[in-house]
């Protein structure tokens, strides 16, 4: 692993408890060139985010919002250094739809464990059937689902379909975009040559 990628590493380590501390969210993978190892001064910082089952916009947004305040999420042309939210899956579907050997890589090889409330990451495996690696995880913290949480989700599921599908990389640039209760995936030019859209 590069110096690069270290530093980067370090950053995300810094915010943990920031992160750990949001709402829904039960695991975060970092990804990318960060995961690798090779990063550049100039990249950002991949994360696969795995969510509580039913609250996976809620999720995004509280994720995108706390990030944003703190100045750590990717936004425009602040990229490096910055927080790439740019794939969700929900705790009950860790099954990639898509599959190249880049991302066989990347989700194994090329993955870094920031925290796993459950034993998620040994699941993803293998519902990827993808090889196992020997991991460290911390416990479950239980986190309350609410009533009002059902009608917060639907109102934010609206909102955030409309954006993404107004969105000028949704319809010009080839990739992947997976909008669903399950999955959230933003990776418009994909590195895989996979060119999908499901909203």
């Amino acid at each position: 692993m590069n110096q690069e990628s270290l530093k980067k590493l370090n950053k995300v380590k810094n915010w943990k408890w920031l992160l750990y501390r949001c709402p829904y969210i039960r695991a975060i993978f970092i990804v990318g060139s960060v995961g690798f190892g090779y990063a550049t001064k100039n990249s950002d910082i991949d994360f696969l985010i795995i969510v509580k089952n039913g609250r996976i916009f809620t999720a995004r947004a509280f994720l995108t919002v706390i990030t944003q305040i703190f100045g750590l999420r990717r936004n425009g042309n602040k990229i490096a250094n910055r927080f790439c939210l740019n794939h969700y899956l929900t705790e009950d579907n860790l099954k990639l739809p898509y599959k190249s050997e880049y991302d066989k890589k990347s989700y194994t090889l090329g993955l870094q464990v920031l925290f796993d409330k459950n034993n998620l990451y040994q699941k993803f495996l293998s519902a990827n059937h993808f090889n196992n690696r020997e991991l460290s995880f911390q416990k479950l913290r239980k986190v309350k689902n609410m009533r009002a949480g059902d009608i917060f989700e639907r109102i934010l599921k609206k909102l955030q379909i409309r954006k993404i599908k107004n969105n000028i990389a949704t319809k010009t640039l080839k990739g992947i975009i997976i909008a669903n209760d399950k999955q959230l995936q933003f990776h418009p030019e994909a590195k895989s040559g996979i060119n999908v859209r499901e909203i």
